[in-house]
């Protein structure tokens, strides 16, 4: 018999994408599916439309709740599925027609825990530009855990371009935490190292939207510094556990730091950059070896002359991108 996939959509105010978002699932080539639409609180019509595909597909579950955040809303449908395998998709986003049925392929072909798709970004122009990380096709858990420590990128982190197999949620259960952002941060790691192996998909099946609002805009900084903490988190597990990793570790806990002075408002940054700056020194950047060029730069700089750091990190980057000689053109100019 065909594996069942639980599909787990959380759902909160999402009117204008949540209707291409389902269609795309429900679509799906593989269609040994259980569908579940967690409403978390919506006050548009978000909610209705989940209940209109409710009726029109069986294979779709709908669950309202209080509002909770994205978290809590995964958390429902975790604990509500099923199915052999699930797959976490975000309700502005959609997906590719044959994306469960090439995931699940992969899993079963090489008996991975954890299958991972490339994605492509969209934007509000309409335009979509694809995200091609280079992997290889089959590793351990314990290798996908070294390369998002040491490649942080986005589609080794966030849950929702993989397949994952139920039974890792289960035993001593692994949840999302309830009031956090960068939730994905403080999780997808525990998942890793409990996954024999890891399949990887170089197409992009996934399709990320980007919005104008969200909370890494606008959120209030103790908020935006849950990415430092997902980090400090898993420094400190690997350094008990892992200590293979723990430089690794180190390293993806200092550029957290250095990017969430980059992510905060002007008015804030005096106290952010304070607050980082004690983060690193707390750490063994000097030694290092992950930490290299520009960014060993900006965190010596950071370190020694804090209250310069905003400008000298702008004359970086204007070296960096070649705009330091037309900026000082303008400024002759206007002068």
């Amino acid at each position: 018999m065909d594996s069942k996939i639980s599909v787990i959509v959380p759902v909160y105010n999402v009117e204008p994408y949540v209707r291409e978002c389902i269609e795309s699932i429900c679509g799906q080539t593989y269609r040994h599916l259980e569908i579940i639409l967690v409403d978390d609180g919506s006050t548009d019509q978000s909610g209705a439309i989940c209940d209109e595909y409710a009726r029109k597909d069986s294979r779709v579950q709908i669950v309202h709740q209080k509002n909770g955040g994205l978290s809590a809303a995964r958390n429902t449908g975790i604990a509500m599925a099923t199915g052999e395998y699930i797959s976490l998709i975000d309700s502005d986003d959609f997906i590719g027609r044959q994306m469960l049925e090439r995931m699940l392929a992969a899993a079963k072909a090489s008996h991975a825990d954890i299958v991972i798709c490339n994605y492509s970004d969209v934007y509000a122009d309409g335009l979509s530009r694809g995200h091609l990380y280079g992997c290889e096709k089959e590793m351990s858990g314990y290798d996908a855990f070294q390369k998002l420590l040491e490649d942080g990128d986005a589609a080794l982190v966030v849950a929702w371009n993989k397949l994952y197999r139920a039974s890792l949620f289960q035993g001593r259960p692994i949840r999302y935490p309830v009031g956090r952002i960068h939730e994905d941060c403080f999780t997808t790691y525990k998942l890793y190292m409990r996954a024999s192996k890891v399949a990887y998909l170089g197409e992009a099946l996934y399709f990320y939207r980007h919005r104008e609002g969200s909370i890494m805009e606008s959120g209030p900084l103790q908020a935006r510094y849950d990415i430092v903490r997902a980090y400090r988190e898993i420094y400190e597990y690997v350094s008990a556990k892992e200590k293979g990793l723990a430089e690794a570790a180190e390293y993806r806990y200092i550029l957290a730091n250095l990017d969430v002075i980059r992510k905060v408002g002007s008015w804030r940054y005096k106290r952010s950059i304070l607050k980082s700056r004690e983060n690193i020194l707390g750490t063994n950047f000097r030694q290092n070896r992950f930490l290299k060029g520009q960014r060993k730069l900006r965190v010596k700089l950071l370190c020694a002359c804090p209250f310069f750091y905003p400008k000298l990190n702008r004359l970086i980057e204007l070296v960096k991108h070649g705009k330091l000689f037309l900026e000082r053109k303008a400024w002759t100019d206007n002068s």
